[in-house]
């Protein structure tokens, strides 16, 4: 190893020959490396404690601790399970050697001790473990990106839900901005007519226009609030009051030709949830169903409260067993045949790609549901519709 890297590097000698200490850390010392020492077990902890070390070259013999002992005593604290350890040992028998590596060892070095090998191996191993750590960033940094893509496309998603209904929302503006321009040009025509025009007639019509822009900007202001990520903003929720909210919204924005059913129970408690990804969660499996029925049917919407049962989950395979607040968005769409169940789930998969289908909806309900401990049943078969089944844990008071 170069010299002038040696000095980077910390080497624990722990050994109770004094004669061995000597000789060893004199090759090391002359090689730039930094060295200290212990004659026990227990001092070797104790140094261990004291500084970070970046390799550690252990006597296999030692009194009250052996060495192999030791090796597996800080091999088994975290803070020391990446640490090298390299016995120093008169021992080559198989049994010997076996047990240095099953003790947590990553080499060892024969007694006499040879300058020329004791240098090889010492920096052969720091060399090993500077490419480890690099490679364990580049893993780092590699799952950070991953991560990062992941919530990119999360969303990208949501906004391409918003996008999905772009064309309804525009043909429901169409009309209001329609509304407004008539409702002014009555005003117009009444105020320069120079016929008699009471006051409360012009104030009337006012009224109407302002409250026409109202409901458009209010709408509007939830979609841009649907489109930002919100995954921390979790709280303890009334998810009755939230769906009525969103169904009110749902009309709004879906075409006159799909009929909503709302279907609430009474007297249910609250769930902690992210209220946007929540609403995300609805909106997809509505975009989902809307898409189904090519814009033509019913979608049921239906909140109960769900207390046990056998019901297993289409994702993780798990029986759902507990208190869960349960969400049904079932449509009168063809239904989804059984070979397809578990892979609508899949992120990208999509049968609407040349139409312009992200993949992404299913997956991302998916993610949603199962971050906040829920989990999901599907109901369907060819000709039937889709009943998604959405089991929400209940807040703990």
């Amino acid at each position: 190893m170069d010299s002038t890297m040696t000095h980077n590097y910390s080497i624990l000698v722990i050994d109770d020959n004094p004669h061995n200490i000597q000789l060893v850390g004199h090759i090391l010392r002359d090689e730039g490396y930094r060295v200290a020492y212990a004659t026990s077990a227990e001092s070797g902890r104790l140094q261990l404690l004291r500084q970070p070390f970046s390799l550690v070259l252990l006597d296999y013999n030692m009194p009250i601790v052996s060495g192999v002992e030791f090796c597996r005593q800080i091999k088994g604290e975290s803070r020391w399970e990446q640490l090298p350890v390299i016995f120093l040992t008169a021992r080559t028998d198989e049994e010997s050697v076996v047990t240095a590596f099953e003790s947590g060892a990553v080499d060892y070095i024969t007694k006499p001790i040879r300058q020329r090998e004791l240098l090889s191996r010492v920096a052969t191993h720091l060399q090993l473990q500077l490419y480890t750590h690099s490679l364990q960033q580049q893993v780092e940094a590699r799952v950070e990106e991953i991560r990062q893509l992941h919530q990119q496309l999360c969303i990208a998603n949501q906004n391409a839900s918003v996008g999905e209904f772009v064309h309804g929302m525009a043909h429901d503006f169409k009309n209001a901005i329609h509304g407004t321009l008539a409702l002014s040009r009555l005003i117009e025509k009444h105020l320069t007519s120079g016929e008699p025009c009471s006051a409360a007639k012009v104030a009337n019509y006012n009224q109407k226009i302002q409250l026409l822009l109202h409901h458009k900007a209010e709408v509007v202001k939830r979609m841009l609030h649907y489109g930002r990520d919100h995954s921390s903003d979790r709280e303890s929720i009334d998810m009755a009051a939230l769906l009525n909210e969103q169904f009110a919204l749902l009309q709004v924005i879906v075409e006159k030709s799909v009929e909503f059913q709302l279907e609430v129970a009474p007297d249910l408690p609250y769930g902690h949830f992210s209220r946007v990804q929540l609403q995300q969660v609805v909106m997809n499996l509505v975009i989902n169903a809307r898409n189904a029925m090519a814009g033509r049917g019913t979608i049921w919407i239906r909140l109960t409260r769900w207390q046990g049962g056998e019901s297993r989950c289409v994702i993780c395979d798990e029986a759902i067993d507990g208190d869960y607040l349960l969400l049904e968005i079932a449509d009168s769409g063809p239904g989804i045949a059984e070979e397809m169940r578990g892979k609508i789930f899949q992120p990208f998969f999509s049968s609407r790609f040349k139409e312009g289908g992200s993949g992404m909806g299913l997956a991302m309900v998916n993610h949603i549901v199962h971050e906040h401990g829920g989990h999901i049943e599907l109901l369907s078969s060819l000709g039937d519709g889709a009943q998604f089944r959405l089991f929400w844990p209940v807040a703990v008071k």
